[in-house]
């Protein structure tokens, strides 16, 4: 049984190409409202293990759980990821790219307020707010980047 807490859990996690093996037994739990990333050198098996995470890849042994889901029963639509060099809106601020996806989605105004300013303060660009995505150093663009890709779905607390 997957504790409540636990948002994914990899259990044995193993992908093979070929011969060669990207993945190897891994093993890992991020716990629920957790920021976790994954730093490595090249060919470190990064993506990969993303990508079964997200149900992009199959894995070759082992099981992901999301949110006490099995991934490999999810559809592919129920998951995504964000590409790295990927600055939708450059010529907005922060807020205004937000507000650009909520919108996208229908999100109602008082609503998208609300889930904007909360995703700002939750990633630390409240202060980067009303500053072009341009004038972003590249971590602030990848969290910006984060930001866009939960904002239709991120329910507000």
């Amino acid at each position: 049984m997957i504790s409540l807490l636990i948002i994914i859990e990899a259990r044995e996690v193993t992908r093979d190409f070929g011969d060669f093996r990207a993945v190897d037994k891994l093993n890992l739990k991020i716990k629920r409202g957790e920021v976790f990333g994954f730093l490595g050198p090249n060919g470190a098996g990064k993506t990969t293990s993303i990508s079964i995470m997200v149900g992009l890849l199959r894995s070759t042994s082992g099981q992901v759980f999301i949110d006490g889901s099995e991934v490999e029963k999810w559809k592919r639509a129920q998951s995504a990821s964000v590409p790295r060099n990927w600055y939708s809106g450059i010529f907005l601020t922060c807020k205004e790219s937000l507000m650009l996806m909520g919108d996208m989605y229908e999100v109602p105004k008082d609503e998208l307020k609300k889930r904007v300013q909360k995703l700002l303060d939750d990633l630390f660009l409240s202060d980067k707010a009303d500053t072009l995505i341009t004038q972003l150093s590249g971590g602030m663009k990848r969290r910006l980047n984060l930001a866009q890709l939960l904002e239709p779905t991120i329910p507000v607390i």
